[in-house]
Formats: structure tokens, sequence, C-alpha cells
């Protein structure tokens, strides 16, 4: 708190002295060493106790809890770096009943230090090491065996940049030349394409029924494959083979691609009921003689005979 004073401290610390539970954490100049100190004397029963972002602390309050607050049982000293071995060793032999020691950033503390004093906690519970460089994995996987009923949590061992993610990343891979980058297709474009690919072909509209080469690539006339599908000859029934080698059958085969048969192909189609083309002719052709035929023959009725005109 901004507004936070020695004083006022002192003043709720005198009318409360059974106060078991105190945090000082990120408070700036405005409390001093020498008053928290005092106000620490006033709570023997203090059991929790934190005063963590507060690094101008750690003259006389260190040693003031380790005198006078024997009950203690956590403890948050993170980043009160300039704290002395000798005020942790302090804490270690005379606050016995220790659970949870928070040395975050405490970087004058020793291997040594922790080693004597995890021997006189008997209590310690877990222990946070992190940002002190000056202990080794080796001494930390030590402290285990010694104390294997204590935590010790350590996550890094040095400050680094928040804005440098490798920690969690990884280290960074080296980037490859322009020229050896494969471009990636899109997967909005593969989807699209795979969705086209699925939609079935339509014949073309118009009088004949071969596919021109441009709309059916795949059709038996067309330029890229030159001759017709062997599929349709592989799947032809015994029954559509005969009538195929007969001249002028027409017979419409369902292949796997809708290849069509050579007598399909050669036989001219047309969109009416009655043939090709040449058959309409025909008819009409016929049509038309028998017209001209019953004419003559209504003519030849009616006109009069050699022996009526004779007469």
């Amino acid at each position: 708190s901004p507004g936070l004073t020695d004083d006022g401290i002192f003043a709720i610390c005198r009318a409360n002295p059974s106060l078991q539970a105190l945090s000082l954490a990120l408070n700036g100049d405005s409390i001093t060493a020498e008053g928290i100190a005092a106000c620490v004397r006033k709570l023997r029963r203090l059991r929790c106790f934190d005063i963590s972002g507060c690094p101008h602390l750690w003259r006389h309050v260190p040693l003031a809890l380790a005198r006078h607050c024997e009950f203690l049982e956590d403890l948050n000293l993170a980043s009160v770096s300039s704290i002395g071995e000798g005020d942790v060793a302090q804490l270690f032999e005379r606050c016995v009943h220790l659970r949870c020691l928070n040395l975050t950033g405490c970087s004058n503390v020793s291997e040594e230090v922790l080693f004597e004093g995890v021997a006189h906690a008997r209590q310690l519970r877990r222990l946070v090491l992190n940002l002190i460089s000056g202990i080794s994995e080796e001494s930390l996987a030590e402290l285990r065996k010694q104390s294997p009923t204590c935590v010790f949590e350590r996550v890094i061992t040095k400050q680094v940049d928040p804005d440098d993610l490798r920690m969690i990343l990884g280290p960074e891979r080296p980037r490859l030349p322009e020229s050896q980058t494969v471009p990636q297709k899109s997967h909005v474009a593969t989807d699209a394409a795979h969705k086209v690919s699925k939609i079935p072909s339509r014949k073309p509209s118009g009088r004949s029924g071969l596919s021109s080469p441009g709309h059916r690539p795949n059709s038996p006339r067309s330029p890229a494959s030159g001759k017709i599908a062997a599929t349709s000859r592989k799947t032809a029934s015994p029954v559509a083979r005969r009538q195929r080698r007969q001249p002028g059958a027409s017979v419409r085969l369902r292949s796997p691609r809708g290849a069509r048969t050579t007598a399909q192909a050669k036989a001219p189609q047309s969109r009416g009921r009655g043939g090709g083309r040449g058959n309409r002719l025909k008819k009409w052709s016929r049509s038309v003689v028998g017209a001209g035929a019953q004419v003559a023959a209504a003519e030849a009725r009616e006109r009069p005979s050699p022996e009526t005109l004779a007469r």
C-alpha cells in the first residue's frame, strides 16, 4: 500500500500481539528495515510472514525473526537479494518449526549454508531455490537425498528477458534459404479442389452423341487417349460383345469412366426416337414416293379411256 508507514504497522502489531500472519509484499521505501524489525519484536506468535519484493528489508528483519519468532512456519524472502549467509543460517537454526521457506533471488546463499540448515530444520517440507546460480544440480540432488521428505523447487537459475520465449519454445531453428523453401498448399485450396473433383461430369448437348475433345478429355476419341478405353472391353457382357461385332449395331455400355464402344461411336445418334438423320431421310423419301404414286393412280382413274374418247 502506498500510504503504509512504519508507525501504522507498529500500532497494529502493538494492539494485536497474537497476530499470526503478516504480509508486507511489494512495499516500497515507505517502510524501513528498522521499523519492521521493531514490529516483529512484538509478534512472538507469528507463523506466516511475507516480505517478498522488498529488497531493502534485508537488514535487521531476518535476524529479528530468528530471535523473536520461534513459532514461524512459513517465510517468504523472495527478491530480498542482499540477505547474508549468517541471517539464513540463524533462521534455519532457531526457527525449528519452519515448514516452508522461499529464497528465490537470494544469490548470496551458498551450498554449505543449505546443507547445514536443512540438517537443523527437521520439519522443513518445501524449499524454493529459484535464481540462485551458486547451487549446482549435483548439490541439489544431494539435498534431496539428505532430506527425502522435503521438496526442493528450482525452475530457473538466472533471470531472462520476458520477451525471450526460447525457454518455452526451445532454441531457434536455422532458417532455410529462399531457394530451398518449398511452397505449401493451402488447406482451403486443397479442399476446394477435392470437392470439385467429386462433381460428376455431364454429357454435352447437341445433335451428335459424340463428345468433343475439349469437354471430355477422357473420352475414347479424345487426343489424350487415342484408343478405345480398355475398361469398356473388360466390363462388357458376352451379349454386348456379340452385338458389337455386328455391323451397324449400337451398344451402350456402362464402364467406370463412361467410355463408349466402337459400334456406338460409329453409329449416328440423334435426340429423337426414329434413328439417325439417314433413317429420317429414307422415311421422308418413301413417304414422298408413296404420295406421288397415289396421285398418279388417282389421275389414271379419272382420265377417260381411249374407247370412251372414240365414242
